[in-house]
This record gives structure tokens, sequence and C-alpha cells, in this order.
């Protein structure tokens, strides 16, 4: 399991930009996983674990936008695809 999980790593590496992340970690959501789990289910929560800490690391390096912002970009947004 731990190899196939190593293989799976590898490969959303490869679909998205290099992300670190502690082993320590990727073990405390690995252990969060269910008892079966396909394959695309492993790759789609490693994305979204991928995801989840890339923008935990931004926010610790304060690049994020305030709830103003947020509401403006989501106006833009929705004007532009009415």
């Amino acid at each position: 399991m731990l190899f196939l999980l190593l293989k799976m790593i590898n490969l959303a590496k490869q679909i998205h930009k290099e992300m670190t992340i502690t082993k320590e970690k990727l073990k405390k959501h690995i252990d969060d996983f269910p008892d079966e789990i396909t394959i695309e289910e492993v790759i789609e929560r490693l994305i979204f674990i991928e995801k989840l800490e890339e923008r935990l690391q931004a926010s610790d390096r304060n690049e994020t936008i305030n709830e103003d912002q947020l509401k403006n970009e989501i106006q833009q947004w929705f004007a532009s695809n009415g």
C-alpha cells in the first residue's frame, strides 16, 4: 500500500507544480482515508491535500486577501460571467 501511495504522490507531483509536505503530515492525512479506497479517490485526496497545504503556506506568508477584496472579486466574476 505504501508503495502505491508513493507512486500516486509522484503522479500528483507531475500533474501539479511541485509542493512539499512532511511525511508526518502526509501520514496523518492517510490515516484519515477510509480502509477501502479507489486509486482515483486517493489521487483526488492527494491533490486536495496539496491545495490545502499550498493555501496554508500562502496564508503563513500573508499572501491572502481580506473579505472586502473577496467580495469584490466575486462581484467582478459574476459581472463577467453573467
